[in-house]
């Protein structure tokens, strides 16, 4: 079933009377403030990613030369409204010389086209917050220049998931550090003087989908409540999820080859680094116990990283 109609179903049953580029920006931009994760917090988060080694020689890869003219995109105020900011911060960072513009691109492809071509389109874990592929294609073809590239950081791999000695690796990493935080939680003093704490003064306890629900309600009068898997596809429609019986969207994690037989057909990937093999989430670096295993699998499956970062370029 395609994404949008899938959207559409989901809006349906909660009684969400606007139209789906609004819903999704709402939803979006609704999670980030009930998060309440800030610019500097995702900055650092993504700086301590092997990703951001990853984005940072593939823009030296891009060889610009001085003057050259760089957009960077990203989704505005939602989820990913920091991703245009911060590709731009370290563009600039290898480039101090070019001219970098940002502008916004909605969720559904919505964007006020900039004017004139570029030497570098950027973008910083984007795509997959975008539900539908095809518009951004055809910006990519109309703003760049015979010759210019795309470069596209931090994405999910779809090879990843389809190799079962990763996937058996990330279960059993999963597994352990499940265990290990149980064991912390136990073993922590602070925890028994918490909970006397609290069973003298009872605190309110805060659930992000309950906050999200509560003010889209307030806001827009939803007769239904999104689940917690729905908002997560809202905000990040190629995250991977097993849950039984949950419906599909898109599919897990972004293929390059795919990519480029279609929506983004016109351009060639020029090259590829890929990272992050037992340690999904992927924010800190990988703790010592694991780097043996992580490093093993990059070694076999160089290509098979949780996140990838692409070159392409414009023929």
């Amino acid at each position: 079933m395609p994404t949008l109609e899938l959207l559409e179903q989901t809006m349906r049953r909660v009684g969400a009377a606007l139209p789906p580029e609004e819903f999704v920006a709402a939803v979006a931009e609704t999670y980030r403030k009930v998060q309440a994760v800030s610019e500097a917090t995702m900055d650092a988060r993504f700086r301590r990613t092997r990703a951001y080694g990853d984005f940072r020689a593939l823009l030296r890869e891009a060889a610009l030369p001085a003057g050259a003219r760089v957009l960077a995109l990203g989704c505005g105020p939602g989820m990913a409204g920091r991703s245009a900011a911060f590709a731009a911060a370290v563009t600039r960072e290898i480039y101090p010389e070019v001219k970098i513009e940002q502008a916004a691109f909605t969720p559904l492809g919505g964007t006020a086209a900039p004017a004139g071509q570029y030497d570098l389109v950027v973008t910083h874990s984007f795509l997959h917050f975008l539900l539908d592929l095809a518009p951004l294609g055809a910006l990519l073809r109309g703003v760049l220049a015979r010759g210019g590239a795309y470069l596209m950081a931090n994405e999910p791999n779809a090879r990843f998931w389809r190799n079962a000695e990763c996937l058996s690796a990330l279960d059993r990493v999963d597994a352990d550090e499940a265990r290990r935080n149980r064991l912390r939680r136990y073993t922590d003093p602070s925890r028994y003087a918490a909970k006397l704490l609290r069973s003298i003064r009872p605190a309110r306890r805060t659930d992000p989908t309950a906050g999200v629900n509560g003010v889209l309600r307030q806001r827009f009068g939803l007769r239904g409540e999104l689940t917690a898997p729905e908002i997560a596809r809202i905000c990040d429609p190629y995250v991977p999820h097993a849950r039984p019986g949950h419906p599909t969207r898109g599919y897990d994690g972004l293929d390059w080859s795919e990519l480029e037989a279609g929506p983004l057909a016109g351009l060639r990937v020029e090259a590829v680094r890929t990272s992050g093999y037992v340690m999904r989430d992927n924010p800190d670096p990988v703790p010592e116990r694991w780097r043996a295993l992580d490093g093993g699998l990059a070694a076999r499956y160089p290509l098979d990283g949780c996140s990838f970062s692409a070159l392409w370029r414009r023929a």
